[in-house]
């Protein structure tokens, strides 16, 4: 006998519903929304102090990172001595990094350990939806009954619930062109043909040998293409 076709229900529609201010609070409702996104914000930040598996409070940064998506940032790196300014809206926050894209779709890939400072680009309020919003029922359907598996398949999943780390992001770009400047202000170029913990490979353009390049000796590094499968924002263009 053939196999029944498994069909996946929708999740009810959301009925909204009249909100009213607290009783015990003068506040308005907008400003009592905005001050639950800051005691969220603060909750978030005790939480990740707190956390004796990361000493160095990167989730901190990465929760602090991921209300700023969607952004345009200008970011100040330390490299050779000196300082260098990047510009671009942040498509992901992952444990430590941030991938920004600039412009003709160019993604550069920067390390919180290399970040000096961050200033956000206009005044623009970010609206973030929760990024399952909106998902498909059979996935939703998937993430209840088999989270490790679905999860541990999908970069994008990984990094909503855990923060992927940079050597695994640069798994999907395999192939692409990219360029890498040092934190001795040496510049790489190349095509990235592996990425493990630690480190990646890249065949060079200048010689076609390959060479390893320890990721803590990367200030930054740019790509030209886009992974093959990863959910992305929608960012503002670039003026």
């Amino acid at each position: 006998m053939g196999k029944t076709a498994k069909h996946c229900f929708p999740c009810p529609p959301v009925i909204r519903t009249p909100l009213y201010p607290s009783p015990n609070s003068n506040l308005s409702q907008r400003k009592l929304d905005q001050q639950q996104k800051c005691i969220e914000a603060a909750n978030n930040l005790l939480q990740a102090l707190g956390n004796p598996q990361d000493p160095e409070n990167t989730n901190a940064l990465r929760l602090h990172f991921q209300s700023l998506r969607n952004m345009l940032l200008r970011i100040t790196v330390g490299c050779a001595m000196k300082k260098e300014c990047i510009g671009g809206c942040l498509q992901v926050a992952g444990s430590d990094f941030l991938q920004l894209i600039g412009e003709k779709g160019k993604l550069t890939f920067v390390q919180y350990d290399k970040i000096c400072s961050v200033a956000t680009k206009g005044d623009e309020a970010n609206e973030n939806e929760q990024e399952l919003l909106h998902i498909d029922p059979c996935l939703r359907e998937a993430l209840v009954s088999s989270f490790g598996e679905v999860v541990s398949q999908s970069p994008f999943l990984i990094n909503i619930f855990f923060g992927i780390p940079l050597f695994r992001q640069l798994k999907s770009f395999i192939g692409s062109e990219v360029e890498i400047t040092s934190v001795i202000g040496d510049v790489i170029r190349g095509t990235l043909v592996a990425s493990e913990e630690g480190q990646i490979e890249v065949l060079l353009d200048c010689s076609n040998d390959f060479v390893n390049v320890n990721l803590q000796d990367i200030c930054f590094l740019t790509l030209e293409s886009k992974p093959v499968s990863m959910n992305t924002h929608k960012c503002p263009i670039l003026i």
